[in-house]
Order: structure tokens, then C-alpha cells, then sequence
């Protein structure tokens, strides 16, 4: 099974070009109606999933309240939230305090899904997970008072064919009984059962359509959901604007609004989230993180990451360099061999750190980081932001000189170094777990290969030894350049994800990631769970970022609509206005017809606006104006050119516009557009729509 993809890539050149564009993809709608100006109105449409999951619940709410419903006629809302379509929520009354089971018929002994809710009460909400998508489902529901006495009712719960954009799966390997429990949940927000059956989905197009975008680590929190990006993308390839708190069945608890968080984020202690992201106005990226308090939302401490390797003026070690002018080589084909060593320069210079996995250690206070671009894993002291030591091979970096002592020297005789290494995390037992990607490991890439990777670090000694490994002997058909995942299942029992092969039409290993955007190249994925040396589970599937392993149901699942208000914690950086000076009295008009919408949504915290203006010159910047209906003086922004209102990134479809609300007075606006020519010449738009900040 082969999948193209052509826009990684191009999205990772467009780094070469753009600084901190913002933008997010959001469904087309066509030209809306346009209402008359007359009348000042809120009608940019709103598509904040808070407020709509806030009205499905209150609807399911209410629409109870009108029956009366028992364990024989129970009210049964299927895919309650409007996300999760493989999910339902059973509601129903007994007479006397008893608990539930519920069950989902599997295909085999292996598939079926059971759980038993501890909690005896007269009100049940009881969540169903599991569902076979196009099926009829058997689910059993069975209560049990205190005194042992049972009743059941077995009910059909009918579900639609899984959407096309939902990748192929083929399960080549199957052991059940040494598998670890649960689903395997993939960052492309789906999850597979042991005969490759998807039993549950998140259905938003910006997760499924876009997958090649979608980094979520699908972290399992301590109190049962999951943290995972939001469907936002706020700048390509994979900046989202942060996190959703989520259930299974597609609630959205929180949002934790989180400036370009990318790759990775993970739950402390203390309930409060240490997420990658990325700073205001900043000249480099993915060299930042922030620890984000879980009540507020609120960023609490801040880690510029190259700092504290010392490294804020570097450059990506001589690896990457090489692979960026090989890639881009190909990518421009007419460019001059300077050309693309400059830009090949600029990139690296841009994304020197490359941090793609941080993880928190509660033994002694510490975070360890990933560098892809430094083929280094660095380990510091929380409070202090001392390094405690650094995991690189020293020939392929240079470190600063006060960094020198830090670099731990291995042994043992089958040790090798990690080279573009994913998704570090440490062990209960102390040990470094790691994806290994290899990166330039050999020359030929045939004879290359990734693994995961056990370390044992002596921070006395400041040695480092291997002491477990899988992938070598897999060879170069599982090498993987980029993305990738390794996670430790207990025991001997590991899960790994060679998520990103990268092969032609002819079936031949590619080694450089820029050139999976190329026509003729394939990204797959292959995931593999080994109990010691042993595969106890291998699948193919497209590509794939990260795979984790969980179970449906844990105790924290009860249930109780109405409970919780989902909240928007956090805001964003301030939208910065144009500096100019215009008015609409002495430039040209233009008909709300002039303006051709694409897109215009009110997101929750952000307006999303695409489209075109018909002027007589295509050589012009475009200017979105909000005028305020009463007091207050107009906000002006810089929103497009050529006659178009988005955010261009070479080699792709262009983003939305992106307007955050933070500092904007509250108010009703009026949605103006100006558009000045190159000869300074000004037309004026006003489009009929109003938007309501509050």
C-alpha cells in the first residue's frame, strides 16, 4: 500500500520564505450572503467548536429531560459531540442503585471491548467505545444492583463507512495473547484494533484530510483524556494554535492556546503542561518551550532552549546542511549551486536545534530534550537550566566550550550513536529510550537503517552504554529520515513506529526527506511491536508520525453531562496592525461583489478570512479594515496582495488570513477591505459582514 505525499516538503521550504506567518485551514464555503450594510449585524459565521459541542450537549440535555428512559428503552445519542462517529452515549434510569456494564461484540475473542463502571447510582451516562464503522453493532448493556441481581439489554447501534481520507491498514502480524491491551492510536487521530479494524476516529477534515500536518502525540492525561494539537493550523508545515484537553468521544474539555506548539507536549506532576512551541517574532524556531499552568492557561516558565546549550547563534550541524542542498537540489533544479547552499544556510541557520520530543524526569527535576539537527538528546536541571549531560556524538557537533565536560563518553563494545533521533523519554528504571532515525549513519543508504534505542547513562562517571536495540536487523527497507516513535510498553514489550519510508515507484530506500515531495516518491508507515526479540505484531499503514498504545476505558470514565464548561485558556500574541494612513472618502469604490469570499469564519479566538477583490490592477496589497460600528478608531491589518486576502506559502495552497482577537477592543466591526494599488492608488470595499469581539 502506497501513499503520496507532496507537501511536507514544499511546506518546509516555505520556511526559507516566511517568518511567523499565521494561517488555518478551515472548511470552503462558497460566497455567503451578504447582508446590507445598513444594518450592523454579527454575521460572520461562527465555527468555534466549544460553542457548538456546547449546544449539542445542552440539545442531548433536553431532549432527555422530555422521556423517560430505563435500561429496556434507554435514549441513545450516537457521536454526542459530532467528532467521534465510532463512539455513543447511552442515558437511562434503574429503581435502584446499581452499576453498569458495557460491552461491545468483537469480530474474534481478541476484539471484543468490556468495562464495568464501579459507581452505583440511579442515573447512568454510559459512554460506548469501539464501534466498527459501516456496521451494525451488538452492544450489551447490563446493570447489577448491591445485591448481585442482574438485567440486560442488548441493543444495535448502526454506524457509517469509514470517510476515504482514513488510511489503508494491513496487519501482516498478529500475536494477541503477547500483545500489551489496548488500541493502537495513531497521531493521525485513529485507532486500530489487532485484524487492522479502525474502532475509533476523530472526523474533523483538518485531522484526516490533512494528516501529513498532524504531529499530536495523543498523550493519555491522568485523569483519563487525552492532550493532543488542535485542529488549527496556525503556520505550515505543523504550528498548531495548541492544545485540546479531549475525550473520546470527541468532547473538547479545555483549550490550551499555545503560540506555533509543535511535536510534542506532556503532563507534569502538578497538572500544569510542558509543551514545544514557539516565540513571538522570533528569527529561529523549534528552540523554545513553556509550561503552561492546567487552570488557567496561563505560561508559567519559559526555556529558550538554545540558550541553555549555549547555542542561540548556531547553525544545524554539517549532516542537515548537506541533506538541505542535496534536497533543495532537486527541489530547484534551475537554481545556481550558491543559490541553494545560501538558502540551504538560511534554513539551517533558522531551524538550528531542530527540538522535536521534550519529556519531564520527577526523580530529580529534570527535562530532557530532543535535537534532530544536533543528532543530540541534552538533559537539564528544571529550575536551574543547568545541563546536566548531553548525548551526542561528539564528531558531529561542536560544542561549546563550556559545554565540553557535558558530553558523555560511551562504552561497551556493541554501542552506536543516535543520529536525527525522535521521541526521547526515560524509564522508570532511569534508562533513555529513543527513536533512532539514522540520519547519515552510512553513505549508502541501503546499508542503513533506523531502530529504537535503550541507553544507560552513569551521570557520575558521565559514561553512556547501549543496552537494548531493534531496527538494524530490519535493514534499509525500515530506514526512516524523518518522523518516527519508540515507546516502552513495560517488561520486555516495546512499540515502535517507522513512520516515514520514503520509496519511488521503482521500490528503491530514499534517504533525503525533501524528497518525498517528488511525483515519483512514497511516504509509508510500518508499526512493530517486539516482546524481547520476538515481533509480536507488525502493520502497514500510510505515513505516520507517532503510534500509541491505550485502552478504551479507564476508572475516571464516568460520565455526567453538563458538568464541566469547556473553556478557552490562554490567549494569543497580539495581530500587528499596517502602518499607513488612508481614507475611504477619497478612494475608489468597490461593491461588496468586488469581494469574492472563500472563507470567513469567526474561530473562537481567531477571524479566519480568504478570498479575492476584482480591481483593475492585480499589483496591490490588500488591507482588512475593522471599522467600529460606534466609538473607536479603525484597525487596519496587512492581509494579502495581488488582489487576494491570505497568507501565500510558496509551493502550496495559501493559508487563511489569521486575526487574533487579543487586543482588540470590544466591539461590533464592520469587515472593510482597502486595497492600494502600486501607484498608491486606494479602493474600498465594505462587505457587509460584522464581527462581534467580546
Amino acid at each position: 500500500m502506497k501513499l503520496r505525499k507532496t507537501i511536507l516538503g514544499l511546506a518546509t521550504l516555505a520556511l526559507m520564505w516566511t517568518g511567523a506567518v499565521q494561517g488555518l485551514p478551515v472548511e470552503a464555503q462558497g460566497k455567503p450572503d451578504v447582508a446590507g450594510s445598513q444594518q450592523a449585524v454579527d454575521n460572520v459565521p461562527d465555527r468555534d467548536v466549544l460553542d457548538i459541542q456546547s449546544e449539542l450537549e445542552q440539545s442531548i440535555m433536553d431532549e432527555y429531560k422530555k422521556g423517560d428512559y430505563t435500561l429496556t428503552d434507554p435514549f441513545i445519542a450516537e457521536d454526542p459531540f459530532g467528532w467521534s462517529p465510532l463512539t455513543a452515549l447511552i442515558l437511562f434510569e434503574t429503581d435502584e442503585q446499581s452499576k453498569v456494564t458495557v460491552e461491545v461484540e468483537g469480530k474474534d475473542e481478541h476484539t471484543g471491548i468490556k468495562h464495568t463502571f464501579d459507581e452505583f447510582t440511579k442515573r447512568h451516562q454510559v459512554p460506548v467505545y469501539g464501534l466498527y464503522a459501516g456496521t451494525d453493532n451488538v452492544v450489551t448493556i447490563t446493570v447489577t444492583d448491591k445485591d448481585g441481581n442482574k438485567q440486560s439489554n442488548e441493543l444495535t447501534i448502526s454506524t457509517d463507512p469509514l470517510p476515504a481520507s482514513i488510511q489503508d491498514i494491513e496487519v501482516k502480524t498478529a500475536d494477541p495473547e503477547k500483545m500489551k491491551d489496548g488500541l493502537t492510536f495513531t497521531s493521525n487521530m485513529f485507532a486500530f484494533d489487532v485484524n487492522g479494524d479502525v474502532r475509533w476516529y476523530i472526523n474533523s477534515d483538518d485531522y484526516q484530510e490533512a494528516a501529513i500536518e498532524e504531529q499530536s502525540s495523543m498523550t493519555r492525561l491522568e485523569n483519563g483524556k487525552f492532550l493532543v494539537q488542535t485542529n488549527q493550523l496556525q503556520q505550515p508545515v505543523y504550528y498548531k494554535t495548541g492544545l485540546f484537553e479531549m475525550d473520546l468521544l470527541g468532547k473538547v474539555h479545555n483549550i490550551y492556546t499555545v503560540n506555533g506548539q509543535h511535536h510534542d507536549a506532556v503532563e507534569l506532576p502538578s497538572g500544569n503542561i510542558l509543551a514545544l512551541a514557539e516565540r513571538e517574532h522570533s528569527d529561529t524556531v523549534e528552540d523554545y518551550a513553556v509550561e503552561i499552568h492546567r487552570n488557567s492557561g496561563q505560561i508559567v516558565n519559559e526555556y529558550d532552549l538554545g540558550e541553555i546549550v549555549h547555542m542561540e547563534d548556531g547553525i544545524a550541524n554539517e549532516q542537515y546542511i548537506q541533506e538541505t542542498i542535496e534536497g533543495f537540489s532537486e527541489l530547484m533544479p534551475d537554481a545556481s549551486e550558491e543559490e541553494i547552499k545560501q538558502r540551504a544556510i538560511a534554513f539551517n541557520k533558522k531551524d538550528y536545534l531542530h527540538v522535536n520530543a521534550i519529556f519531564y524526569n520527577e526523580e530529580d527535576h529534570s527535562i530532557l530534550f530532543s535535537s534532530r539537527h544536533q543528532d543530540a538528546v541534552v538533559k537539564f536541571d528544571k529550575k536551574t537550566g543547568e545541563v546536566i549531560w548531553i548525548l551526542s556524538d561528539p564528531e558531529r557537533g561542536e560544542w561549546p566550550e563550556e559545554l565540553q565536560d557535558k558530553l558523555l563518553t560511551p562504552v561497551g563494545e556493541d554501542f552506536q550513536w543516535q543520529y536525527g533521533q525522535h521521541a526521547v523519554s526515560q524509564l522508570e528504571n532511569g534508562n533513555i529510550l529513543l527513536y533512532d532515525n539514522g540520519n547519515g549513519r552510512t553513505e549508502d543508504v541501503n546499508d542503513n537503517y533506523s531502530r529504537a534505542v535503550e541507553y544507560k547513562v552513569d551521570k557520575e562517571n558521565m559514561t553512556v552504554e547501549q543496552v537494548w536495540s531493534y531496527g538494524e536487523e530490519r535493514g534499509s527497507e525500515d530506514f526512516t529520515p524523518f518522523i518516527s516513535d519508540a515507546d516502552h510498553l513495560g517488561g520486555s514489550s516495546y512499540l515502535m513506529t517507522f513512520g516515514g519510508h520514503i520509496t519511488n515507484d521503482d521500490g528503491q530506500v530514499i534517504g533525503n526527506l525533501f524528497s518525498q515531495i517528488l511525483p515519483e516518491n512514497y511516504v509509508e508507515g510500518t508499526i512493530v511491536e517486539v516482546l524481547g526479540d520476538e515481533v509480536v505484531f507488525e502493520a502497514d499503514l500510510g505515513y505516520t508520525y507517532r503510534t500509541e498504545r491505550n485502552v478504551l476505558y479507564v476508572e475516571e470514565d464516568e460520565y455526567e453531562l453538563g458538568k464541566h464548561h469547556a473553556k478557552r485558556l490562554g490567549e494569543f500574541h497580539e495581530t500587528e496592525q499596517a502602518d499607513i494612513d488612508f481614507s475611504p472618502e477619497s478612494a475608489t469604490e468597490l461593491s461588496p461583489s468586488a469581494v469574492e469570499w472563500k472563507e470567513i469564519q469567526d474561530e473562537g479566538n481567531l477571524l479566519a478570512l480568504s478570498g479575492s477583490i476584482k480591481t483593475d490592477s492585480d499589483s496591490n496589497e490588500v488591507y482588512v479594515v475593522l471599522d467600529p460600528v460606534k466609538n473607536g478608531e479603525s484597525l487596519v491589518y496587512l492581509a494579502g496582495s495581488h488582489g487576494n486576502i491570505h497568507v501565500p506559502i510558496p509551493g502550496m495552497e495559501a493559508n487563511p488570513f489569521q486575526l487574533s482577537k487579543t487586543g482588540i477592543p470590544n466591539g461590533t466591526y464592520s469587515i472593510d477591505i482597502l486595497v492600494r494599488d502600486e501607484s498608491g492608488q486606494d479602493y474600498y470595499a465594505e462587505t457587509g459582514y460584522f464581527w462581534t469581539v467580546k
